[in-house]
């Protein structure tokens, strides 16, 4: 770049017949690329660090799930009383054989209230019993599961800070994961601040604008931004489809803000972003509300349906009185 600022500084004596108000564009524009920051920070960084970690999870619930499955055999009664799958595979490694879950002391992984629903069903549970050989299998599905577990600690965190520093709007608008899904989606900062509103809203949903386009059906609605706290509160599809077509402007103007501001580490437009996001959802559940209490009370349905009525038959009166007069 430095070459090339010298030679666009001295290119009128280089060349003859070129004046200086020829060459004030290029340099008007080469300014205008050595002031515009490139990337806050190295992009790439995030990017490979939200694909290893929706890898690390999709091995982590595969491998979850596969203890489930075998473990469901001996004493299928343990995943009503334990939903999370970490604690789960915590759990039948500490136990091994259902039989084993009386004399145990879970009180360093379960609260007490499990514990007790843990070990009457332990009692009540009749199932097939299994042998050594399927416990060592299962014994190696729960270490591998939690030390997935714990390995994904240290990559979410360091996401974490990495998000905050390179787009702290952006991660204070819709989060850390989704905000990092939408920058690897886009290949980079500046490319999603390149973006329009309409486009980030449904990134991450392109097989279904695809299948939307040849069977000329409504297309979606949200792609990666379903999976924001602000889209996820929303009750009824209406509401979120509205709240996702917000939600992608917001996110249009905090990524600009982020990939092109001068300040660093400043979130203050991403939080009144969220705030008045906030309160558009509150206002547009309150009329969803409302408006739903009137189709179900069949009375004001009435009501409205018979004013709708006397309003028409008394503008089609005007409209023949007139009709009459110019006929007249």
């Amino acid at each position: 770049m430095e070459p090339m600022r010298g030679i666009i500084g001295r290119l009128t004596e280089y060349l003859s017949g070129l004046g200086v108000q020829n060459s004030a564009p290029k340099s008007f524009g080469l300014s205008g690329r050595l002031s515009r920051p490139s990337e806050k920070a190295d992009t790439s960084k995030i990017i490979e660090a939200i694909i290893l970690l929706d890898d690390l999870d999709k091995e982590l619930n595969n491998s979850a799930k596969r203890v489930g499955q075998l473990y469901n055999h001996h004493f299928p009664e343990l995943a009503n009383v334990v939903s999370d799958s970490i604690l789960y595979a915590k759990v039948v490694k500490l136990m091994g054989n259902r039989t084993n879950a009386a004399t145990l002391d879970f009180s360093e992984v379960l609260p007490n209230e499990i514990e007790t629903h843990l070990k009457a069903a332990a009692v009540m549970s009749m199932r097939s019993e299994l042998n050594e050989l399927d416990f060592n299998n299962i014994q190696g599905l729960c270490d591998q599961v939690l030390s997935l577990s714990e390995s994904r600690v240290p990559l979410y965190d360091d996401l974490k800070i990495k998000m905050n520093t390179i787009a702290p709007n952006l991660t204070a608008l819709v989060g850390d994961l989704v905000g990092a899904r939408l920058i690897a989606k886009a290949g980079g900062l500046l490319n999603l601040a390149k973006k329009s509103g309409r486009t980030i809203q449904i990134l991450g949903a392109e097989k279904a604008s695809l299948r939307a386009r040849k069977t000329k059906c409504a297309g979606p609605k949200h792609g990666f931004i379903f999976n924001a706290s602000l889209i996820g509160e929303a009750t009824s599809p209406k509401v979120k489809g509205r709240m996702a077509r917000s939600l992608g402007a917001k996110i249009a103007l905090a990524v600009r803000c982020d990939a092109l501001g001068d300040t660093q580490d400043n979130n203050t437009m991403g939080l009144e972003s969220g705030a008045k996001l906030e309160a558009r959802l509150s206002s547009l559940e309150a009329t969803e509300l409302a408006v739903s209490a009137e189709t179900q009370n069949p009375i004001s349905g009435c009501r409205s349906r018979k004013s709708k009525n006397a309003r028409w038959r008394k503008k089609k009166a005007e409209r023949n009185k007139v009709e009459k007069l110019e006929r007249a």
